[in-house]
């Protein structure tokens, strides 16, 4: 489960706050407004909270849906 990311509004570089309820391995994905996947990579997770750092300087101005495993939540980024 997505607790929070920060900040939101971005620029370089966010932080997404995990719950999760075992060891696993997650995907990870960032999809722009049109339903296209700009970044996307795999997390190893504890059973418990995780804290996820990821670049975002390569990404534009705009709205950008983030999903780790299941779950998604929206994101804005500001230039």
């Amino acid at each position: 489960k997505i607790i929070s990311i920060r900040p939101n509004p971005a620029k370089d570089d966010i932080e997404i706050n995990v719950q999760s309820a075992t060891k696993q391995e997650a995907n990870v994905e960032i999809f722009n407004a049109l339903g296209a996947k700009v970044l996307s990579g795999r997390k190893n997770m504890v059973g418990g909270t995780n804290i996820i750092n990821l670049d975002t300087k390569s990404l534009s101005s705009g709205m950008y849906l983030v999903k780790v495993g299941v779950e998604s939540q929206s994101l804005v980024i500001g230039r």
